[in-house]
């Protein structure tokens, strides 16, 4: 259901009513709430399982947590909250660390929406870094790695 994504949202919707306590089938659940912008759903999903990580439920890992916590970074990113994106960016990113997902688009992404945040505070050293740690980890060919690159190119002509 690659190309139709309301079937694959039900089929989402139907495996975590059947397996509630599924994390594979939760955050599949996550994903499709906020890829089809039902973010206040979306929301309440992400912030479960990241409970569920908390509580030490089983299943729910790292994996689960860079999932939710990304999403609800771009949430309260859209929202014009930075504080409380932040706060989730940089919960995604120590999850990415902490399973070895430092190549993937969650931590990638994370990182440089952590270096705009900083930018628009006035934080210019933090930012830098952000965006240097982002383009560190992305391969040369990821628009990741392009975004980091120009993005530091500019705060370099700043100073």
């Amino acid at each position: 259901y690659e190309n139709d994504q309301m079937q694959a949202f039900q089929i989402s919707k139907y495996l975590i009513d059947e397996y509630p306590d599924n994390p594979f089938f939760h955050r599949y659940h996550a994903r499709m709430l906020y890829s089809l912008g039902r973010f206040e759903q979306a929301e309440k999903v992400c912030h479960d399982i990241l409970h569920r990580i908390d509580s030490g439920m089983l299943g729910y890992e790292g994996t689960s947590g860079r999932y939710a916590a990304f999403f609800l970074g771009q949430i309260y990113e859209s929202r014009k909250n930075p504080e409380e994106a932040k706060k989730y960016y940089e919960l995604c990113v120590r999850y990415a660390e902490e399973i070895g997902a430092t190549e993937s688009g969650y931590y990638l992404y994370s990182l440089l929406s952590l270096g705009q945040i900083a930018q628009k505070e006035g934080k210019r050293a933090e930012a830098k870094s952000y965006f240097r740690k982002a383009k560190e980890n992305a391969d040369r060919g990821d628009e990741a790695f392009k975004d980091a690159k120009k993005r530091l190119k500019r705060l370099e002509k700043g100073d």
